[in-house]
């Protein structure tokens, strides 16, 4: 069988091989050829022969040989393995490289070219950045696109998701443990020792614990820290990418948030505008979705309608574009033809276009004070479907929470007391 060592004395007398020409040319006399087996797979084979004299290979020279095989058998299956892993790590470099490309994050518009010309600018840099903006702007593909266009981009790139790490492991997922924990605990080393030389992104750092920003100050100040349960300090080089939804003043005013590590954070500030705010990248994001998601599920569509656009656009989007990405690839899968129709899209999406296409009168007056009306009654509108939780209705107005608060106070919004 393919496994199966073949050994033979006397070639000459062997129905197997006395009629091989390579074996009368070059004299064979005896031979022991052994395969190198990986489970059931054959990666090679071991071969010896005697030539002149025949040679009876003993049952211990079998065994040192088969031994021999085994440890070779391993020997190429891992660098097998090693040469597999690094097309595999050269293939993810390639992924993430164009995931991250500027290509991939579409903004053609006067805004989003602003945050592009700043990001070149502040990639070149080694300073601390943090990145503002609500939820589902594309704060994770920008801090992708600062390091590959930062003297780091061969160095690892380490995204900590803050709000996902539970707050009893945060110091450890940040800065490792060591085994004297507890019983049972293997070390590990954290995200700022993994991240050593090249980036860390903090994403959503409004929500680390306030005990544990202690230690991030520290490792942003002094590029030190120790594992949890440790004594031995561990130095590290990396550069600190933070980002958040929500007001960091605010939550230093609450105390829930360090004044001194928002300092050493904010050294750039970038903040990237909600979709609402960038209207005008609309069809540009429509159409690289659309191409996107027709290729990944196979299916023929290659366009909104006009209509399917118009009522897009007058959507709010508190979910930005994260939400539109969501809502053409679901459209994607549902069109029937080349064309996504208004019946494609999510009801609620058509519901609230339709509704907000509906604008109450105004009063007569200048321009400003009719701005300031309509504004006024969309704020109220938003409390009201939001049942007046602030928060919310900051996303589906499309500004920071910080913002609606200021407005609420100048157009004198409050909330209905209870009767």
């Amino acid at each position: 069988g393919i496994g199966d060592a073949v050994i033979a004395t006397d070639l000459r007398e062997d129905p197997r091989f006395k009629e091989s020409k390579s074996i009368i040319t070059h004299n064979i006399m005896s031979v022991m050829c052994l395969p190198l087996m990986r489970g059931d797979k054959l990666l090679g084979l071991i071969y010896l022969d005697t030539r002149g004299i025949p040679t009876r290979f003993t049952a211990l020279e079998k065994s040192f040989v088969d031994a021999f095989a085994n440890q070779v058998s391993l020997a190429v299956e891992n660098a097998r393995m090693v040469g597999d892993l690094r097309n595999d790590c050269e293939d993810l470099k390639v992924r993430v490289a164009e995931k991250y490309s500027h290509r991939n994050i579409v903004g053609p518009g006067t805004r989003m070219q602003d945050v592009f010309r700043q990001v070149k600018k502040a990639a070149r840099t080694d300073t601390n950045i943090l990145l503002t903006g609500e939820n589902g702007t594309g704060k994770d593909l920008i801090a992708g696109l600062i390091h590959e266009l930062s003297p780091r981009k061969n160095a690892p790139f380490v995204i900590v998701n803050c709000p996902a790490i539970s707050k009893d492991l945060v110091e450890s997922e940040l800065f490792g443990i060591e085994k004297s924990v507890a019983t049972g605990v293997a070390p590990r080393s954290g995200f700022f020792e993994r991240a050593d030389g090249g980036t860390i992104f903090l994403n959503e750092i409004g929500d680390v614990p306030l005990a544990t920003q202690v230690r991030v100050l520290r490792v942003i100040e002094n590029k030190e820290f120790e594992r949890v349960g440790g004594t031995k300090v561990i130095r590290v080089n990396v550069r600190v990418i933070s980002a958040t939804n929500r007001d960091l003043t605010q939550l230093i005013e609450e105390g829930s948030f360090r004044k001194d590590l928002y300092f050493r954070v904010n050294h750039i500030q970038i903040q990237l505008p909600s979709l609402t705010e960038r209207m005008e990248d609309l069809p540009d994001l429509v159409d690289h979705f659309v191409k996107e998601y027709a290729a990944k599920n196979s299916r023929p569509v290659k366009r909104v309608s006009s209509e399917t656009l118009d009522v897009l656009g007058k959507y709010h989007w508190p979910g930005n574009v994260r939400e539109l990405e969501k809502c053409i690839e679901r459209a994607v899968v549902f069109a029937d033809g080349v064309e996504i129709g208004v019946g494609d899209l999510p009801e609620d999406i058509t519901k609230a276009a339709t509704m907000s296409s509906s604008l109450p009168a105004l009063p007569a007056g200048s321009l400003p004070d009719m701005v300031a009306e309509l504004e006024k009654l969309r704020i109220q509108e938003a409390l009201e479907e939001e049942r007046w939780v602030i928060l919310r209705a900051a996303r589906r107005l499309g500004i920071h929470e910080s913002t609606l608060r200021k407005k609420m106070k100048q157009y004198g919004i409050e909330k209905p007391r209870k009767r």
